[in-house]
Parts: structure tokens; C-alpha cells; sequence
């Protein structure tokens, strides 16, 4: 269902991003609301990377599920 989108659209997010992911997990909570969780590591940073870049991340990640594309 629309979990299954929301989890591969933010996958490919972070991936398009040239993060890597390490570890993904999802939960459904009450009211059928749906916690993503992804430790995700940039090789492009040596130590953490940077605001901007972080910043840059999550605007993909919230047009990756608030995206009418599937």
C-alpha cells in the first residue's frame, strides 16, 4: 500500500542523493500514521556532513513522499 511507496520513494531519494543506506525500518503507530527510519551514511563527508547538505537531503525526502509520482 501507500507505506510500501513512501518507504521505496525515500529510499531512492537518499540513494539519488549519494547517501548510503545501512539500515531501514518501518513501523505503522496509532491512527495508521507511518514512522520511516533510515541510518544512512555520506561518503562524500569525512566527519558529518555538512547543514546545507543535510538540508539539501530532507527537502528530497519530503518531495519523495509528498510526490503524486509512484
Amino acid at each position: 500500500g501507500r507505506g510500501r511507496g513512501a518507504f521505496s520513494s525515500m529510499a531512492g531519494a537518499l540513494s539519488s542523493r549519494g547517501m548510503q543506506i545501512m539500515a531501514a525500518d518501518a513501523h505503522i503507530l496509532a491512527d495508521d500514521l507511518l514512522l520511516l527510519h533510515f541510518v544512512a551514511t555520506d561518503p562524500d563527508s569525512k566527519i558529518a556532513p555538512p547543514r546545507g547538505r543535510l538540508e539539501e537531503v530532507a527537502r528530497e525526502l519530503a518531495v519523495a513522499v509528498d510526490s503524486p509520482q509512484p
